[in-house]
């Protein structure tokens, strides 16, 4: 997403208000500029990996206003591009097969494509201020491709990844007064992706493994909403029309392994009633509400409760309370393939029988007083029919068993404003482990179990410059660590089946990355802004490995396979560089 043309971001996690759809995770609600009365301005740049431009045109003075931006990589064009170079590694590290032994030289960087483009439009109407339209347009593509080899005995491949995105979103509004407003909104969106993974052996023989990803989804959504304003009293309420149409297909052939398919196409119709209130009484504060939502196909009904409440210990320090039940009927598939060990499949599909569900509660603290923040949450969230995809004697892969999600944490942000320098420290101390009662009997840590991660900001401005300094700290994510192989002998194919001691009982290393950032800012002639900026990304090159897996692969000694270490690397230490001229 073009960061240049946001003029808002809402990070809603925990506890949220029913107007948003139904999810169980947290939302982030991005948003672009909604007023109709600025000037002429606009703004081009580049940062050496892509070149962008904006522009804001008034055509009804103070009324009525066009705004346009657009992005496009060029990385591709710039020889030596020591920034490309980095992110390439990044990305498609965890596909490649890189061994201790291999070095830079050997990689084709010349057979790395990362092309990607966006396009924003919004149009923004008010004659009045009563009445308010806009109409606005996303368009996102991204086409990553990577081939490699490593020399005559080891292997090579080429892996491509293309994602789309269209949103078109129509909001109009009539404030009736200064207490109520109702809105109209539309919103179309269509999300396309495909993988496909072409490993072979450089010797000539035929394909190791043909692995190919695709997920379709397209959403329209109409919604009416009313907001009523009195004294110390706010309530909202709406309707939202859904339609879901959602498709998806996994094709895996493997020399060593079961060849593996599957897939589903997948349609819905919602209807979702909200309503929330706020109410101030004294030193407290309750916001109480829910979201109900009527499914078509299923004939079935489901009731989302969740609350709100604050209360002034001292005029510094509020404590807080939330709780809520959350349902969603898109959701990721989790796969856990003793054969495959892809614990990372990134496939949306639609609630077809069990419709995943969460129960969240909270406990924080907020103290403010001369220029502190200290706010402390602590959380618990159950998540169940968490949707799982395995494959048992048959090839076909199925959504044939359901997990759940237990996650425990601590929250911790201090932040401390001076003159010129801001600082904030943020810890998050949690534990996540899944269980799938139908596949293994014990619970084991969930993919995203990350025990610690803080973060340390400084930032400090003077006069024209601005220097900034982040450290992060993250302990080491679980993997999946190959036992043995066995032979299996069948009528129509015989393979190798990968088991395992135990899933997700091993950890990676921690994660450590320091960034610097230095920034220049000069105001020109005729109102215009010259920016510079430099950054250095993980200045001090720490290896950060995010992700462990194994694939298998012809041995030199022609018996049983040999097994190759599939490794994600974070960023090595990587420049960044940004010139913006604006007006």
């Amino acid at each position: 997403i073009n960061p240049f043309v946001i003029d808002d971001v809402h990070i809603q996690k925990g506890v949220y208000s029913p107007s948003y759809e139904n999810r169980i995770g947290g939302i982030l609600d991005i948003r672009l500029s909604e007023d109709p009365a600025s000037s002429l301005h606009g703004a081009i740049g580049s940062t050496m990996t892509e070149a962008h431009g904006e522009l804001s045109i008034p055509i009804i003075t103070k009324k009525l206003r066009l705004q346009l931006s657009g992005r496009h990589s060029i990385a591709n064009l710039i020889h030596d591009n020591p920034t490309l170079e980095s992110y390439g590694r990044k990305l498609f590290r965890s596909t490649e097969l890189f061994d201790e032994k291999e070095e830079d030289e050997n990689l084709d960087e010349s057979d790395t494509g990362i092309n990607y483009s966006d396009i924003t439009a919004k149009l923004m109407y008010r004659p009045n201020d009563q009445f308010y339209f806009s109409s606005s347009f996303l368009r996102t593509e991204n086409n990553f491709e990577h081939a490699f080899n490593f020399g005559i005995e080891e292997p090579a491949g080429r892996d491509n990844l293309y994602t789309y995105s269209l949103i078109w979103t129509n909001l109009l509004s009539y404030k009736w007064n200064d207490r109520s407003i109702t809105s109209l909104r539309a919103n179309l969106s269509k999300y396309n992706s495909l993988y496909d993974f072409n490993f072979n052996e450089s010797s000539g023989s035929t394909s190791s493994i043909l692995r190919s990803n695709a997920n379709d989804i397209s959403d329209l959504q109409i919604k009416w909403t009313h907001q009523f304003l009195w004294k110390d009293f706010d309530f909202e309420g709406g309707y939202t029309f859904d339609f879901k149409d959602l498709s998806y297909s996994i094709s895996e052939e493997s020399r060593f392994e079961e060849d593996l398919t599957g897939g589903d196409d997948q349609v819905g119709n919602f209807h979702h009633l909200y309503l929330n209130s706020r109410w101030h009484h004294g030193d407290w504060l309750f916001e109480i509400g829910g979201r109900g939502t009527f499914w078509d196909e299923d004939q079935s009904f489901i009731f989302s409760p969740r609350f709100n409440i604050s209360r002034s210990l001292t005029p510094d320090l509020n404590i807080k309370f939330s709780g809520g039940l959350f349902n969603q009927y898109i959701r990721q598939l989790e796969q856990f393939n003793e054969s495959s060990l892809n614990l990372e499949n990134q496939l949306w599909v639609l609630a077809t029988e069990d419709l995943m569900t969460a129960q969240k509660l909270g406990i924080g603290l907020i103290y403010q007083k001369k220029g502190w923040l200290i706010d402390i949450d602590t959380y618990y969230q159950f998540a169940d029919r968490v949707p799982v995809l395995t494959s048992g004697q048959s090839s076909e892969l199925e959504i044939n068993s359901m997990g759940n999600l237990n996650s425990i944490g601590l929250e911790l942000l201090i932040k401390r404003r001076w003159q010129q320098w801001h600082s904030a420290l943020s810890y998050h101390l949690s534990e996540v482990t899944f269980n799938i009662p139908e596949f293994i009997d014990e619970q084991f840590p969930g993919n995203n179990d990350q025990r610690h991660n803080l973060t340390w900001i400084n930032y400090f401005k003077y006069k024209s410059w601005s220097i900034g300094a982040q450290y992060q700290f993250r302990s080491g994510l679980p993997f999946t660590e190959i036992d043995e192989l066995t032979y299996v002998e069948e009528d129509e194919e015989d393979y190798y089946e990968v088991k395992v001691d135990g899933l997700n009982d091993q950890r990676l290393g921690h994660y450590h990355r320091l960034d610097l950032y230095i920034g220049f800012q000069k105001l020109l002639a005729n109102q215009m802004q010259f920016d510079a900026q430099l950054s250095l990304l993980n200045i001090l090159n720490f290896q950060n490995t995010t992700s462990r897996s194994y694939v298998l692969s012809e041995s030199a000694t022609g018996s049983d396979p040999e097994i190759f270490e599939v490794e994600k690397l974070q960023l090595g230490r990587t420049p960044q560089v940004l010139f913006r001229l604006s007006f």
